[in-house]
């Protein structure tokens, strides 16, 4: 029975790991795991927004669901949008009047009908005509639902996806950001409590030391990071080998004082296996 053991030690200094002195190595990148990344953006991207009101600075932590940024279209679009909502409130009026003329000149047909005193042709028409007016009550419905909403999140706030910290943000107060310019994405926040590290071994070494998802994974952060271990555990082995017949490992780490950057390189240790 083998012991298995994969230790990630931050590339800063090198140091023994529980006297695993000769423990092949293999070089893994930290990054963001699945979920723990996330962009701040305006909800629709049809319409040029200005940044109203930024409340949050790069480096400031959030929660979830906190306000980030209240943003609000230009004035003219505004107006543009109210407009709308007036001339669906006017279709929609009109809808409802022509609908309820052609139930009543329906009513009216099919009473004389039994009597014969309308051609058949006269009743045809006015079931159309009945028919139709209720389509365009429905269609002027929905467009005046389309344009009220459009309003709500021409005036909306924008609030935190996740919990972490805003690593980037380029929305300023009085700036715009809309078609034309660059793709609608006003900064991203980080949550690093929880890292993924890569990296790449071959086949013979995944069955040598028995890697598999679920095994757990000790992260020695060694002196540099004042000796504290991190846990981790194997989530993934991708299937697929990449033309130098390497795959991929990802292993989920507990990162809860943010010891390990993204983007950072660590060693991954690989301990001879050991017998009883």
């Amino acid at each position: 029975m083998f012991r298995q053991v994969v230790c990630l030690v931050a590339v800063l200094f090198g140091f023994q790991a529980f006297g695993q002195d000769n423990a092949p190595e293999v070089i893994g990148k930290v990054q963001p795991a699945p979920g723990k990344l996330a962009v701040i953006a305006p909800p629709i991207t049809q319409s040029t927004f200005t940044g109203e009101d930024v409340k949050v600075h790069v480096g400031m932590k959030v929660k979830k669901k906190q306000l980030l940024i209240m943003i609000s279209e230009t004035a003219g679009v505004l107006d543009a949008r109210r407009f709308d909502i007036d001339r669906a409130k006017a279709r929609l009026k009109a809808a409802e009047v022509t609908l309820c003329y052609a139930e009543k000149a329906l009513k009216r047909i099919n009473a004389l009908c039994p009597a014969k005193a309308v051609a058949e042709c006269d009743q045809e028409l006015h079931e159309g005509a009945f028919r139709k007016a209720e389509a365009d009550l429905a269609v002027a419905q929905k467009e005046l639902k389309i344009a009220e909403q459009a309003l709500v999140l021409a005036t909306c706030p924008i609030a935190a996806p996740i919990d972490g910290t805003v690593i980037s943000l380029s929305v300023r107060p009085g700036e715009s950001s809309g078609p034309g310019r660059e793709r609608l994405i006003w900064g991203e926040i980080l949550d690093a409590s929880v890292v993924e590290v890569v990296f790449k071994t071959d086949d013979s070494q995944i069955k040598e030391y028995r890697l598999k998802p679920g095994i757990s994974i000790p992260v020695l952060s060694g002196e540099p990071l004042k000796g504290k271990a991190l846990k981790g555990e194997i989530t993934f082995i991708k299937p697929v080998m990449d033309e130098e017949h390497q795959l991929d490992v990802l292993v989920r780490v507990d990162n809860p004082d943010g010891i390990l950057r993204i983007n950072e390189k660590v060693r991954v240790l690989l301990p001879l296996p050991q017998k009883k």
